[in-house]
C-alpha cells in the first residue's frame, strides 16, 4: 500500500515537471529560441518518466506476488502448528491418564485411616 502511495506522488510529481516544462516550452515558442530543444527535451522527460513508471508497476507487481505467496506460506505452516499440537496432544493423552490415575492412587495411598 505504501509502495502504490509513493507510486502516486512520484506520479503527481512527474506531472507537475511536465506542465513546468510545458510552461517552459511555451515561453520558448513565444520568445522563438531554442524550441526544438525544449521539445527534444521535454519528450526525452516524458520518454524517461513512462520507462521508470513502468518498471515502478512492474516491481510493484513482483512485490505482490511475493507478499501472496509469503501470505500461503504463513498460512499452512499455521495450519500445519494446530494440526501437529492436535498430533502431540492425542499422542500424550494416555501417558497423562496414566499419570493422573497414579497421582490419585499416591494421594489414597497417603490419607490418614479413618
Amino acid at each position: 500500500m505504501s509502495r502504490e502511495k509513493e507510486l502516486l506522488s512520484q506520479a503527481k510529481q512527474l506531472k507537475r515537471k511536465l506542465e513546468e516544462d510545458e510552461r517552459t516550452a511555451k515561453i520558448g515558442l513565444a520568445s522563438g529560441g531554442g524550441v526544438e530543444a525544449t521539445i527534444d527535451t521535454m519528450r526525452e522527460d516524458v520518454e524517461s518518466a513512462m520507462a521508470e513508471a513502468a518498471l515502478a508497476q512492474e516491481r510493484q507487481q513482483l512485490l505482490q506476488l511475493e507478499v501472496t505467496d509469503l501470505q500461503r506460506q504463513r498460512n499452512e505452516l499455521s495450519k500445519r502448528g494446530q494440526e501437529v499440537a492436535v498430533e502431540h496432544a492425542a499422542a500424550l493423552a494416555p501417558l497423562i491418564d496414566t499419570l493422573r490415575s497414579d497421582i490419585t492412587v499416591l494421594r489414597v495411598r497417603q490419607l490418614p485411616p479413618a
